[in-house]
C-alpha cells in the first residue's frame, strides 16, 4: 500500500540540528588541536586569525556543558585582554564524541589571566 510513509518524530529537528553542530564543534577544535588556521571569510593576516581564534577559545569554555568548567563574566574578560599563549583548548562539551582524548583543563576563576590549570 501507498501510505505507509511516517512523519519524523516531533524532536527530529532537534537531532539534526544537534548533529550539525556536533560536526561542526568536531571540525573547530581538530582545527584548534592541528594549529590550523580557521579561515573564516574576512580573515585578511595573522594578527586577525590569532584574535579570532582567541575569540573560538574562549566561546568554547563559555559552552562547556559542565556548568563549573564555565568562566565567569570577568574571567572572560582577563582571557580576552591576556594572551592567546595563555589559553589552553577547553575540554570537548559532551555533545561532541571526541576522536582522543584530551587532558581535562579548568579555569580557576579566583586568579588572574594565567590561572588556567590542566
Amino acid at each position: 500500500m501507498g501510505g505507509d510513509c511516517k512523519p519524523d518524530p516531533p524532536d527530529a529537528g532537534k537531532n539534526k540540528l544537534g548533529l550539525r553542530l556536533g560536526l561542526a564543534l568536531d571540525w573547530i577544535y581538530k582545527s584548534l588541536e592541528q594549529g590550523e588556521k580557521i579561515g573564516l571569510f574576512g580573515i585578511n593576516d595573522e594578527e586577525e586569525n590569532q584574535i579570532a581564534r582567541k575569540m573560538i577559545l574562549v566561546s568554547l569554555w563559555c559552552i562547556q556543558t559542565n556548568p563549573s568548567n564555565r568562566p565567569s563574566m570577568g574571567k572572560v574578560v582577563e582571557m580576552l585582554q591576556g594572551s592567546i599563549a595563555s589559553l589552553p583548548i577547553p575540554p570537548r562539551p559532551t555533545l561532541v564524541s571526541a576522536s582522543r582524548s584530551l587532558p581535562r583543563a579548568t579555569i580557576n576563576s579566583s586568579t588572574s589571566t594565567t590561572g588556567i590549570t590542566m
